[in-house]
């Protein structure tokens, strides 16, 4: 196996960065997670991929999902 790496953010998508396929997970029992198709370990996320995701959120769909987490009891 190969050494554990985090996913790849492209175009709006997660990518596996192993096999350069769109990212699709499952958790092993010890809480690691293996893409579904090479099955190589995918780590955290990085603060710089989560940064990048946040700028792409669209802002209609932001203000849509504040409302309803405002209005949610």
């Amino acid at each position: 196996m190969k050494k554990p790496k985090p996913p790849i953010y492209r175009n709006g998508e997660l990518i596996c960065p192993h096999c350069k396929t769109p990212l699709l997970t499952e958790e092993s029992a010890d809480g690691k997670f293996y893409c579904v198709f090479c099955k190589n370990e995918i780590t955290k996320l990085t603060e710089e991929t989560m940064k990048k995701m946040i700028d792409d959120f669209p802002d209609k769909l932001l203000r849509e999902w504040m409302i309803e987490i405002q209005n949610t009891p």
